[in-house]
């Protein structure tokens, strides 16, 4: 038997395969090398036809594995030189083993681990759909209670409420998101609108913003294209955080987002939020996106919160392979920018061209607002239309500026409802010039009543690009001003007794809270507790739209409407408009229900007015296409 150690010794022993005493000396890395004819007469035959033999083990992670068995003609044990090669040959196929195994147990950990973030993410899905859909009852029926007539003592008790759930949702939110951000890592890659998406956040948050008696605007550059290509979804929820933020911390004054192109590294996004509140000293902006920071961390502090906003912000720019930054100064706001590689893919002639044309393109329009920075934005907007802008900070310096003599006077005025003397404005403007109200949300007239005051039409504050076109648009086609009292969900008017809706809801207090909400607003509504009874309702009964939940028991949403198309195809007719309600927090949510065929998707908990707004939207477009 031959032994090796850091010099090897070798010496022969007889080898008996049965024996497990040769067991132990292949297990202590000893060499087994005898000829044959030494062996006794009796274990001969089991090695008949070989002179010698050697084994050799194999020792894989300090332990024996095997071992490899060399049979030989040769009547004498090989020496020492070959028994070393024959030994070196053994080590590397114990080394090949020992990879094989490590590949086997990594492929064993990942699938581990991938099965265990799925886990987690259906633990995130189920939890938030558990969470939000009491959370959507207990919000909505508030909402409800403060819209009727309430004695002071009762409106506090259910402005608390309210209060109450908003901040358990937010906190749900942030560690939902966190969560989130820890773990999925794939990047979506489509074509989106990024002024589009920054008005749809702000248009989200403006309500609040002004409640607090805040300006908000939207202040789109020049360069900034039509479509480029990204992932909205993160983009989005980043900027709702930073902006939400920024409503959170800013006590007076104005928000305004930023929306830019980069031209750089072939092309980014570049979204900046600037506010006028409390700021940050240089100490606070080196931990501002740490996890479970916040600016003032003691016991005294103002703000509440998870501290968990930044750093799921700094987390969703990092997977996408960009940046964020802030810049402030304590007791005079802060600006937070974030840039995102995303090329420009906008189609068709001029990309970044204007949204008007014809005898409206280049018409003056007079912006009147008393907040600078929004009237900067406003003029910016009006740009990017296609008009071309002056500024006035007050109603008497507009009307100043339209009596001017020698001076184009502007066509259009856009006027901030919360200025003094705004609504006598359109009887003292000059013949020929049309007036259209900017308010918000809380302020917004219904188009009777503006057209009563002499106003063109009422746009929310802050105006969309696409609707600003539009109104500026009909004003022009219009001599007398007068526009389509059905001009849009902005106005506040709609039809309140042609619509029918049914409700597809399990949970007995969303019933009752989506009937409310709809019913309050004059709309006839029907209710199916799972997708087999909305498939009967729909087989009795004639709706305009249906709002579809989509974790249901006996048929979900999603096969419901799969189903509901099908059925459209085979019998030819018109496709109903279904929107999803929910309280699923997945990131295909939405490109699930676009292939199951639903035409919108509302994530509960659901604010009563975005309901609306949504359901008037979807109507429209559906009667657009037919």
């Amino acid at each position: 038997m031959a032994t090796r150690d850091d010099q090897p010794d070798l010496r022969c022993r007889p080898w008996h395969p049965t024996r497990s005493r040769w067991l132990a000396e292949l297990a202590a890395n000893r060499v087994i090398a005898v000829g044959v004819a030494e062996l006794p007469i009796s274990e001969r035959p089991e090695l008949a036809g070989s002179g010698a033999v050697a084994v050799l083990p194999l020792i894989v992670a300090g332990r024996l594995w095997g071992c490899l068995l060399c049979l030989d003609r040769a009547t004498s044990a090989r020496g020492p030189d070959d028994l070393a090669v024959l030994h070196l040959l053994a080590e590397m196929s114990a080394q090949a083993i020992a990879h094989v195994r490590v590949v086997a147990s990594l492929i064993e950990a990942q699938a581990a681990a991938v099965s265990g973030d799925r886990a987690k993410r259906e633990f995130l899905a189920n939890m938030s759909h558990e969470v939000r859909t009491p959370l959507n009852g207990v919000l909505g029926m508030a909402g409800l209670l403060l819209d009727t007539e309430l004695n002071v003592r009762q409106r506090e008790y259910a402005q608390v409420v309210r209060s109450s759930a908003e901040n358990l949702l937010a906190l749900l939110n942030d560690l939902i998101d966190l969560a989130k951000a820890e773990g999925d890592q794939q990047v979506e890659r489509t074509r989106f609108d990024p002024l589009r998406l920054a008005e749809d956040v702000v248009a989200m948050l403006a309500e609040r913003a002004h409640a607090k008696g805040i300006e908000i605007a939207i202040y789109p550059h020049p360069d900034l294209p039509r479509r480029s290509l990204g992932d909205p979804t993160r983009l989005r929820q980043v900027l709702m955080n930073l902006v939400g933020n920024a409503i959170k911390f800013t006590a007076r004054g104005h928000i305004i987002v930023h929306a830019a192109w980069l031209d750089e590294g072939g092309g980014a996004i570049s979204y900046s939020v600037e506010d006028t509140g409390i700021g940050f000293d240089a100490a606070t902006r080196s931990r501002l996106f740490a996890a479970f920071s916040q600016g003032d961390g003691s016991s005294t502090r103002r703000f509440g919160g998870t501290g968990l906003g930044l750093a799921i912000c700094r987390r969703m720019v990092e997977v996408m392979d960009g940046t964020i930054s802030c810049r402030g100064e304590a007791g005079r706001g802060a600006c937070f920018t974030i840039r995102v590689p995303s090329p420009e893919v906008s189609s068709g002639v001029g990309a970044r061209s204007t949204l008007v044309s014809g005898a409206t393109l280049g018409a003056r329009v007079l912006v009147v607002e008393a907040n600078e920075a929004t009237r900067a934005a406003f003029v910016a907007v009006c740009v990017r239309v296609g008009l071309v802008p002056e500024e006035s900070a007050g109603c008497t310096e507009a009307l100043d500026r339209l009596a001017a003599v020698g001076a184009e006077t502007p066509r259009i005025v856009l006027v901030s409802a919360n200025l003094p003397g705004a609504s006598d404005l359109p009887s003292r403007c000059p013949k020929g010039v049309a007036c259209i109200l900017v308010a918000p949300v809380a302020m917004r007239t219904t188009q009777a009543d503006a057209q009563r005051l002499g106003f063109a039409a009422c746009l929310v504050k802050p105006p969309r690009i696409a609707r600003l076109a539009e109104v500026v648009g009909r004003v022009f086609e219009r001599p007398d001003n007068q526009e389509d009292s059905d001009a849009g969900e902005e106005t506040g008017t709609h039809r309140r007794s042609q619509l029918r809706v049914l409700v597809v809801e399990d949970d007995q207090v969303n019933q009752l809270l989506a009937k409310a909400v709809l019913e309050h607003e004059g709309v006839r509504v029907d209710i199916a507790a799972d997708g087999h009874e909305a498939l009967e309702a729909l087989a009795r009964a004639s709706y305009n739209v249906v709002l579809m939940d989509l974790l249901m028991p006996v048929m979900d949403g999603l096969a419901c409407a799969r189903e509901i198309r099908r059925l459209e195809r085979e019998r030819g007719l018109p496709p109903i408009p279904i929107i999803a309600v929910t309280a699923l927090d997945q990131p295909d949510v939405q490109e699930r229900c676009r292939q199951a065929g639903m035409d919108g998707h509302v994530r509960k908990p659901f604010e009563p007015k975005l309901l609306r707004r949504i359901l008037r939207r979807t109507v429209a477009e559906r009667k657009r296409r037919a």
